[in-house]
């Protein structure tokens, strides 16, 4: 069975650091621009918001929710201020 303590996220920015996250007790993950965030975006993606989106568990699959001026890319396909499901090697572009 599927629960959000045995969920693991990987991301790796493309200057190469490499974050983990373990998704527990429906714990949100931030995406941005602000130094709050859980995975910080350097200040230099002019077209990364302070608060780009963020990664959640809804009970049956990891969700990323948009909330970004700009939108993002997911497989090369625009996103904007919607949900859509995090699949296995999504492909995922921030400030797009």
């Amino acid at each position: 069975m599927i629960n959000s303590e045995n969920l693991l996220i990987f991301a790796q920015s493309l200057k190469g650091k490499h974050y983990y996250f373990r998704i527990m007790n429906l714990r949100e993950i931030t995406i941005g621009r602000s130094a709050n965030c859980d995975i910080y975006l350097d200040q230099n993606c002019q077209y990364a918001s302070n608060l780009h989106g963020t990664i959640y568990y809804d009970g049956f699959q990891l969700m990323y929710r948009d909330s970004s001026r700009n939108g993002m890319m997911v497989n090369n396909l625009r996103v904007h201020q919607r949900v859509v499901p995090v699949n296995r090697g999504d492909c995922r572009y921030f400030s797009a």
